[in-house]
């Protein structure tokens, strides 16, 4: 049976596709998922709640990844893999009959992604409670990134994170 989504993962769930529609922000996400191994429903989050005024710690994106880690590795990524792999083989891939099996699988590693951010939705916000500011969108990138790359790598991708951030803070 399947719960019902509480407004928060309505309200996330459309947030994220709306913003990650919009120009740039698709190869920003992917950049840093392909760089960093981060992960994109996470970051997608971090930026929601910068837009509610909630400043992410690391010790909330410890918590973070605690809650999804597991689903991320053994689900999305899992499927990920195998949706990239059909795309240049083995045989008898790539052919019509294996790229509407990689179609299938697209959209089931997105709805594992929309399962992700729905439970995301659901954790207790933590962090201070601030005024929403282009800084709070940067600073939520800065830490959600930190758990993935380290602090000594963030710099290799800076310009992604100050892309995704600049278009996040504009209504989606």
């Amino acid at each position: 049976m399947q719960k019902p989504l509480t407004e928060d993962a309505e309200d996330l769930w459309a947030y994220a596709v709306a913003l990650y529609g919009r120009d740039g922000v698709s190869d920003a996400c992917l950049e840093l998922q392909e760089r960093f191994d981060a992960d994109v429903p996470v970051l997608l989050y971090a930026l929601w709640l910068a837009g509610r005024g909630c400043r992410l710690t690391p010790a909330s994106m410890v918590m973070i990844d605690t809650e999804v880690g597991d689903w991320r590795r053994e689900i999305v990524q899992s499927l990920r893999r195998v949706r990239q792999r059909l795309k240049t083989g083995p045989s008898p891939a790539p052919d019509s009959e294996t790229d509407s099996l990689r179609a299938a699988v697209k959209a089931a590693e997105l709805k594992a992604e929309k399962i992700e951010l729905d439970h995301l939705a659901g954790l207790v916000r933590l962090g201070e409670r601030v005024e929403p500011s282009a800084d709070l969108y940067a600073d939520n990138l800065a830490t959600a990134l930190a758990l993935y790359a380290g602090a000594t790598n963030l710099a290799a991708g800076e310009g992604s994170t100050l892309v995704l951030a600049a278009i996040a803070m504009q209504a989606p």
